[in-house]
């Protein structure tokens, strides 16, 4: 059986998908945007509690991911977690639909369907529904209460919000994107039609402006502020002052992927072999220290409440699992 468990609550708000996708599928508009610079009097506002990239979810204690051993099948493996390497021994259930995408709401998994060109589509747990919601190429998906924010590869790599309680469709950025974030009514992103320049736009696709000249190759939101890794400079950290967008540089050091999970700091450390790294930064008198958390190359992480998942350089196509305390 597909998905046998029933749900546990989590705090997102409640939402319902359509049990037919023709609505959706044709339901596409575009926001307007404008343009802004740090002269304007708009006031970019950062939360700490930010949504980022993550395609492993828990509905209760239940894990689901995109399984690399079955053509990332979506996969449930129940708590407890095995530590080390996750193996499709421990899988107990899973749902005939390959995602590298896949992101939770309420009792609602959203993901991008494999077979069909990664369309964006749901998946009911308590009824087993499935339902194809655009036909957008979807990657870097986020949820935020009840929308999904996502880059669609169809059209450039522009960020789509896609409304889960009406089936609506709206395209917000018009940029060509790598990454993005989504902070209170701001959506932070890595601008490659400007260098992988920063900048924010709201969500309602307003209040364009560019945060900063220099390129960067990942950002985070930490105590009201942004850090990220300076490509511009070797990738050392550098903070943004989002009242005032002034940049300046916290510590030298050579970086990459740098995440965040309940204020803890992690990143790739370029100067220890890829290793994974967790890092403190004292925004107040610009310096950071860090110590190793997983000595061997990481090629790609991701953080959860419940810990770490994250394939290491040399074994590229397992997903391994590490207990952290956040």
């Amino acid at each position: 059986a597909i998905f046998s468990f029933t749900s546990c609550a989590n705090t997102s708000k409640t939402s319902t998908t359509s049990t037919s996708s023709s609505n959706a599928l044709n339901s596409s508009t575009q926001a307007t945007s404008d343009t802004s610079t740090a002269n304007d009097i708009n006031v970019l506002i950062l939360n700490d509690n930010s949504s980022y990239f993550c395609p492993f979810v828990f509905n209760g204690n239940n894990l689901i991911f995109p399984n690399p051993d079955e053509n990332n099948r979506i996969s449930i493996i129940p708590d407890p977690l095995p530590e080390n390497i996750l193996e499709s021994k421990a899988v107990k259930d899973f749902a005939e639909y390959s995602a590298d995408n896949i992101t939770l709401i309420d009792d609602i998994v959203y993901f991008s369907d494999g077979v069909n060109d990664n369309a964006l589509s749901s998946l009911k747990l308590t009824d087993k529904t499935y339902t194809k919601l655009t036909t957008h190429s979807v990657n870097n998906l986020i949820s935020v209460n009840t929308d999904l924010f996502y880059m669609n590869k169809d059209d450039n790599n522009k960020i789509y919000k896609f409304d889960t309680l009406t089936s609506n469709s709206t395209m917000v950025c018009p940029d060509n994107v790598g990454s993005f974030i989504a902070s209170e009514d701001f959506i932070i992103y890595q601008n490659l039609s400007d260098d992988s320049k920063l900048y924010s736009i709201k969500t309602d696709g307003t209040n364009k402006q560019k945060l900063t000249d220099y390129t960067a190759n990942s950002f985070v939101v930490y105590e009201g502020q942004l850090l990220f890794f300076n490509s511009s400079d070797n990738n050392n950290l550098y903070s943004i002052d989002p009242s005032n967008l002034t940049s300046k540089r916290i510590y030298i050091m050579n970086g990459f992927k740098l995440k965040i999970i309940n204020n803890s700091l992690y990143f790739i450390n370029g100067d220890d072999s890829n290793h994974l790294y967790s890092l403190s930064v004292d925004l107040k008198n610009s310096t950071a220290t860090y110590k190793s958390e997983i000595a061997q190359g990481i090629n790609d992480y991701y953080l959860t409440t419940k810990g770490i998942f994250y394939s290491p350089s040399i074994n590229v196509n397992n997903i391994y699992y590490k207990k952290i305390s956040v």
